[in-house]
């Protein structure tokens, strides 16, 4: 269960929460992702930043997460994008044979060489990508 929700599959037979740093790393060189996916710790989705004529564009990877349940947020120089994917597909019938994608929480910081207080933040999904145009200029 993530945070009280009831998602009607067992998965406590998939021993997680006692195991300690060396074995997270250790299962995580043979499942990727398998460790992170299975704790409370927020997973890091990858990114990439690119700087553009009025600003950046933050490019995240993000398939299967839900564009209400991303937030996008920016202080100083500072871009916070937090968030939850929800694994909709299970029933109470399923049982693990191997988990790869991480669910729950997440969240990623990107530090920008620029402040933003006066940046205008747009946010798109597209495609399992979710787009964030940090404007920090006016266009035209």
């Amino acid at each position: 269960m993530l945070d009280g929700e009831n998602t009607g599959v067992d998965r406590s037979a998939v021993p997680h929460s006692n195991m300690n740093h060396r074995h997270k790393k250790i299962l995580d060189s043979y499942l990727p992702g398998f460790a992170q996916s299975r704790s409370d710790t927020p997973w890091r989705p990858a990114a990439d930043v690119l700087k553009t004529h009025s600003g950046w564009l933050i490019k995240l990877e993000l398939a299967g997460v839900d564009p209400e349940e991303v937030d996008v947020t920016s202080s100083g120089n500072l871009v916070e994008v937090r968030g939850r994917r929800r694994d909709g597909e299970v029933s109470a019938d399923c049982h693990v044979h191997s988990m790869e994608i991480s669910y729950n929480r997440f969240q990623r910081s990107i530090r920008l060489p620029t402040d933003l207080s006066n940046a205008e933040l747009r946010v798109e999904s597209r495609h399992g990508m979710v787009l964030i145009w940090v404007l920090t200029r006016k266009i035209g």
